[in-house]
C-alpha cells in the first residue's frame, strides 16, 4: 500500500463530530495549519499522522480508521489499540 500524502482540503472530508455510545466520548475531528486533529473535551488535542487511505496514528490514543458509506464519505472513525479492537465513533455532525 502507498503512503498517504493527504491534502488540507482532502483532510477537511473527515471534519466533524464523531460520538461512541461505549466510551461516552465526543471526539471533534478538524484541519489545523493543514493537519487533523482529534479535538476531545475539556483540552485536549490529538494530532493524526497519516500512514494510508482513511488510516492515521494517533500517539497514545492509538490507530485511527476512517470509514466511508457507500457514496464514500466518512461517517465514522474506528480507535484501534492494544487492549481494545475497533471502538467505534458514528459522525453526528
Amino acid at each position: 500500500m502507498a503512503a498517504a500524502a493527504p491534502t488540507a482540503q482532502t483532510l477537511g472530508a473527515y471534519a466533524g463530530t464523531y460520538e461512541s455510545v461505549d466510551a461516552e466520548t465526543v471526539l471533534t475531528a478538524s484541519v489545523d495549519n493543514g493537519k487533523l486533529v482529534l479535538k476531545r473535551r475539556p483540552d485536549t488535542t490529538i494530532a493524526l499522522t497519516p500512514i494510508y487511505a482513511d488510516v492515521f496514528g494517533a500517539g497514545g490514543l492509538g490507530t485511527v480508521i476512517f470509514l466511508r458509506d457507500a457514496l464514500g464519505r466518512p461517517t465514522e472513525l474506528s480507535v484501534r489499540q492494544d487492549r481494545v479492537w475497533d471502538l467505534r465513533f458514528i459522525r453526528s455532525r
